[in-house]
């Protein structure tokens, strides 16, 4: 389970379900690329007149999106300037088309929503990133533990300790004599 801060991507609900997705552009599905580079060269081919750093930046962020982020990762996601939302991906992605506009989605369920910057000056060097950022795990739960239902109840504290002392049991027990 890892925690990726993204920007960038868009938020759609429907008939009850969320997810993030971003536009697809006239690409088809990430799933059909054979790599980093296929991708490359499909967003090269529909941005004829970008410059190769906007190539590589739009590759880089699909490409680690798409082979990165899976179901029942945390996604932190950038809302505006002042706030984002916390949200668990529920499912693997999918490519969704509607008319001649696709979309490469991942469907998530909203743990918060709006929650302020100021509360997590930790995200202060995320906010504006343009590629996908995973956070370390271990800081995230603790940053997090309020939205996190397993980690905010007394029952994990009561395990982390009782794993504790059971390691130092073990220790002492297996210690060369």
């Amino acid at each position: 389970m890892a925690f990726w801060f993204i920007t960038g991507c868009l938020q759609q609900e429907q008939e009850g379900n969320t997810a993030i997705y971003f536009p697809a552009g006239g690409m088809p599905s990430l799933s059909k690329a054979l790599s980093r580079d296929h991708v490359r060269g499909w967003i090269k081919h529909i941005m004829q007149e970008a410059a190769p750093e906007s190539i590589d930046d739009e590759t880089e962020r699909l490409w680690r999106t798409y082979s990165e982020v899976h179901m029942d990762d945390h996604v932190i996601v950038q809302k505006n300037e002042t706030t984002f939302s916390l949200g668990l991906v529920t499912e693997a992605y999918r490519f969704e088309k509607a008319g001649q506009e696709g979309r490469h989605v991942w469907p998530v369920r909203w743990i918060a929503e709006d929650i302020p910057f100021a509360a997590y000056p930790v995200l202060k060097p995320y906010q504006g990133i343009r590629l996908p950022k995973e956070m370390p795990g271990e800081e995230a739960r603790i940053k997090f533990r309020k939205y996190l239902p397993s980690l905010s109840t007394k029952s994990y504290v009561v395990f982390r300790w009782v794993s504790v002392i059971i390691l130092i049991a073990e220790l002492f027990y297996f210690w060369p004599h």
